[in-house]
């Protein structure tokens, strides 16, 4: 079984260029819309829904007005022949509208798929057939996560641009300090505030690599006054410094 390669895309509002993978696309739109242009063929993609795109076949995300943007999650995955041509017989070259139940799953996912220990990775991508087959058969799937850890990732997703805390978080959702860190944790894989910066430091990236602006001013577009602490988070979670990571990405 190949590994899953799965990552958070943070608001995007610029079209992306017309390209090809050797392996399946896979896209779980979190909030937003836009044109998904697969050929010849043009689809509107938008929150709640999962959508495929076969392996080698050219695509481009289109922006087609100025209130078009998307938050998603990619995955890179060929998943078992008969599990393919099930989801094209399903979904005629299509989507499935999934809802937002599942954005701790591809949380998760998004984690494990780039853990260090090749057995998390190989269970990532366990986890994502089994996620398909669940939706195949109409079952209520086991990736599905608590109201409480759904409604606090949506609102980490629109606040990606400030500072939260654990107690906000908590008080966000109605649950209790200690039981909401325990909660998402068992379900995300990570810590709140953890995964939050993980998820701030995935939007600096793409800060970084789409636009000029320098990285203190990147650094304080993200809550962070000190550009220099901005800079350690950032190498702790990506491995190089923020210059090197623009060099690197360009």
């Amino acid at each position: 079984m190949d590994d899953l390669q799965c990552t958070f895309r943070p608001k995007a509002v610029r079209t992306v260029r017309a390209h090809t993978h050797a392996r399946i696309e896979w896209h779980y739109v979190i909030d937003g819309s836009c044109d998904l242009v697969v050929g010849q063929r043009t689809r509107r993609i938008g929150r709640g829904e999962l959508c495929a795109v076969p392996a080698r076949k050219e695509h481009h995300i289109r922006m087609r007005t100025a209130d078009d943007w998307l938050l998603q999650y990619v995955a890179l995955y060929d998943p078992a022949p008969d599990l393919w041509r099930a989801w094209n017989r399903r979904c005629a070259g299509g989507g499935l509208h999934i809802g937002l139940v599942h954005q701790a799953a591809f949380a998760r996912l998004a984690r494990d798929s780039t853990a260090t220990t090749p057995w998390a990775r190989r269970a990532a991508a366990h986890r994502f057939e089994a996620l398909l087959c669940e939706l195949l058969a109409d079952t209520p799937s086991g990736g599905a996560s608590h109201p409480a850890v759904d409604r606090a990732l949506a609102l980490m997703h629109r606040k990606l641009r400030e500072r939260l805390d654990l107690d906000g978080l908590a008080a966000h959702v109605a649950v209790s300090r200690h039981h909401f860190s325990r909660l998402f944790a068992a379900q995300v894989g990570a810590p709140p505030l953890r995964h939050f910066t993980s998820l701030k430091m995935d939007l600096a990236a793409s800060l970084l690599r789409d636009g000029d602006e320098p990285v203190a001013t990147v650094a304080a577009a993200l809550g962070y006054a000190d550009p220099f602490h901005f800079s350690r988070v950032f190498r702790r979670v990506h491995g190089v410094s923020p210059g090197i990571w623009r060099e690197r990405e360009r």
